[in-house]
């Protein structure tokens, strides 16, 4: 196989140019690849470089891949976004999602309202993953999961977890397929405690979890206002902290 050395190789230059597309998302490491293997995800462009290969590959030949390329490591840290690259990485399809699969689980899931920092999108799909949620759905002005950065946050759960673009709309068809609706805020007027909440609501709800700072920005009639309690002075906790504590309550 042929050895890209050049930064300048028009190859090279495509996969930048593909990893700000909207139809694929850059990934790359050890752990993600190996979750490749395990699920046979279909790589698109597989990427790696002349130290990896000389390690890996027999595992580099069992992925299903369009296109594989070998760079020298040097090229290979040119397209990496880490201190010290792993040496492979590559380029998926990004999943449109599928609401009536995430509706049929009758299992709970989570609304980001416009949360703005990819790494707390990323640790919320890895959340999800965690406790078994059917999904997350995602706005448009917010982060995407399948931006660089929440999909290493995601630790490799962006391959499992079904993620879908909506909006207020979105939460309108949950009610009506029977979920309970959320809205998680730090303030306890107008809002219940959590753990007050019988439990069996929590089997088949969406919790909607605000922008960081602004927090909720809307309204849905027929939701609830939830709080977490917290005995100490902070006055209200990350986003995926939060995210964090309700899947461990709804396990």
């Amino acid at each position: 196989m042929i050895v890209i050395k050049s930064t300048q190789n028009e190859k090279i230059k495509e996969i930048k140019r593909l990893k700000s597309s909207k139809k694929l998302y850059w990934w790359e490491g050890t752990k993600f690849f190996k979750e490749i293997l395990d699920l046979k995800v279909k790589v698109s462009f597989l990427v790696y470089s002349e130290s990896f290969f000389a390690l890996n590959s027999k595992e580099i030949a069992k992925v299903d891949v369009e296109n594989s390329l070998m760079l020298s490591d040097r090229v290979f840290q040119s397209l990496s976004s880490t201190v010290t690259p792993q040496g492979i990485g590559g380029l998926n399809q990004i999943q449109s999602g599928n609401f009536d699969a995430l509706v049929s689980l009758n299992r709970p899931c989570f609304y980001l309202a416009g949360v703005q920092d990819p790494g707390n999108v990323g640790t919320i799909v890895r959340i999800a993953d965690a406790f078994n949620f059917s999904g997350i759905i995602y706005e448009t002005r917010g982060a995407s999961p399948y931006s660089e950065k929440a999909v290493r946050s995601s630790a490799g759960a962006i391959l499992r977890v079904n993620c879908i673009i909506g909006d207020v709309s979105t939460l309108h068809r949950l009610q009506s397929s029977g979920f309970h609706t959320f809205f998680l805020t730090p303030h306890k007027k107008h809002a219940k405690d959590i753990e007050t909440v019988e439990k069996n609501k929590f089997l088949k709800a969406v919790f909607v979890l605000g922008q960081e700072g602004s927090g909720i920005d809307f309204e849905v009639s027929g939701s609830e206002r939830l709080f977490l309690s917290m005995p100490g002075n902070a006055e209200s906790l990350n986003v995926a902290v939060t995210a964090g504590i309700i899947g461990y309550l709804c396990r």
